[in-house]
């Protein structure tokens, strides 16, 4: 049995389903990274919405308790952008990119991003007034967390994406999509491919 040969239209269907992933692949590293800057957009709202609720709460003196938490966030929220947004407009010119320092440069300031949101909530959580509390956890503590935690999931996500389509040279890719359309697997359409 395993002398037989394999099946020519099994290959070529495996060939063009592989094909079609990578470039799939592509397409949705940059839709992920598109999402991962709606995330980062909607963190400097509601850093932006912690200000109000401070400045509604505490005197002038006492900004300085929060507003330096509130700067070294929206700093980390600034370059995790900034790296972002690098990466998804350079990524098809396949720029030198130091794969395995951006990486975990930006697991870096993910984990500060992520002290500096519980130093923030233990700030609110001493100070704000006892009808204030729960509004604090349910709108911003929650909200905070849920969107930290998909957003790390999801730049794990682009890293992959990243690693398994940065090997593909930009003729390469091209090559790719022009195959999947003469060639799409028989699973998808060729609107799909």
């Amino acid at each position: 049995m395993m002398n037989k040969k394999k099946d020519p239209d099994k290959t070529s269907e495996s060939y063009s389903a592989a094909l079609f992933y990578i470039r799939n692949t592509n397409i949705e590293l940059d839709k992920d990274l598109t999402e991962v800057l709606i995330m980062l957009k909607s963190l400097e709202n509601l850093n932006h919405k912690i200000c109000l609720i401070f400045i509604s709460n505490f005197s002038t003196s006492e900004s300085i308790i929060w507003e330096s938490v509130i700067e070294r966030l929206n700093d980390h929220l600034s370059q995790i952008r900034e790296q972002l947004t690098h990466l998804k407009e350079n990524r098809s010119s396949h720029c030198k990119l130091h794969s395995n320092l951006f990486w975990q440069q930006n697991e870096d300031l993910m984990e500060s991003l992520a002290a500096e949101y519980r130093n923030l909530e233990e700030i609110g959580f001493q100070v704000l007034p006892p009808k204030e509390k729960m509004y604090w956890r349910m709108n911003v503590c929650d909200v905070q967390s849920e969107t930290c935690t998909a957003l790390v999931s999801l730049i794990t996500i682009c890293k992959q994406q990243f690693n398994f389509i940065k090997q593909y040279t930009p003729i390469e890719v091209n090559t790719i999509t022009q195959t999947i359309i003469n060639t799409p697997p028989p699973t998808y359409s060729l609107n799909e491919a």
